[in-house]
């Protein structure tokens, strides 16, 4: 399989893991039309026992906010309505899918050092509580 092919491949995959879930985003734009911020509203559906019926878990709303995106180094991602017994996690991924950076236990507020990585695209992918989501990180000096 090519590089073209491959990294293809991938998208597609990371789009498919992200209809996983019912739900929509809502972006938010600065004033010069760079997007700034993207929530996801989601519902999860549980998975019912042979003898019970189909029951909706409550729906669950998390802000993201990811910046500077191009970034030199640093990223901020700040999460709000995040509960304190909610867990999360955060991978950056390369092209290749490669892992470069990952952070297990995620808060609020949370600073990614992505300066050691080289130019170029990355796939930052975010799970709290079950709900994923992906960001496209531009890291350039």
């Amino acid at each position: 399989m090519n590089k073209n092919n491959l990294s293809l491949a991938f998208y597609l995959f990371i789009f498919a893991a992200n209809t996983a879930f019912a739900g929509h985003f809502h972006y938010s734009y600065d004033a010069a039309g760079n997007r700034i911020s993207r929530s996801f509203s989601a519902q999860k559906i549980a998975v019912p026992h042979s003898n019970s019926p189909s029951k909706a878990i409550a729906d669950t709303k998390h802000d993201i906010k990811v910046a500077p995106n191009p970034t030199t180094g640093i990223v901020s991602l700040s999460i709000t309505n995040l509960a304190k017994d909610e867990s999360g996690s955060v991978v950056v991924v390369d092209l290749n899918g490669t892992i470069v950076y990952s952070l297990k236990s995620i808060s609020a507020a949370n600073s990614l050092d992505l300066s050691s990585l080289p130019n170029g695209v990355y796939i930052m992918n975010v799970e709290i509580s079950g709900m994923k989501t992906s960001w496209k990180i531009v890291k350039q000096n």
